[in-house]
């Protein structure tokens, strides 16, 4: 089943949550993303300010969350404990 974009969001929000800063690939191994996709991604969460590029080591570029991006995060996780409404009922 295809992810949603949210979906995606969230889940290189979740990869990014625990570390400093991460290279474009280890977010693609560990988002299970590709290339492509996490890019356009990365734009979004960027222009979102949920995370930051950043120049590591003088030519190697790293992503990092920021603290909107954490607030984001937890909001989601409050979330996925709230149990889900009935629509229907029969």
């Amino acid at each position: 089943m295809r992810r949603s974009k949210i979906e995606i969001f969230v889940d290189i929000l979740n990869v990014m949550v625990l570390r400093d800063s991460l290279k474009l690939t280890h977010i693609m191994q560990k988002a299970n993303i590709n290339h492509c996709v996490l890019q356009e991604s990365l734009g979004f969460l960027i222009k979102q300010e949920m995370i930051e590029k950043r120049t590591v080591e003088k030519q190697h570029v790293a992503y990092a969350i920021t603290q909107r991006g954490i607030m984001v995060i937890k909001y989601f996780k409050k979330l996925e404990r709230q149990p889900r409404p009935r629509i229907f009922s029969n």
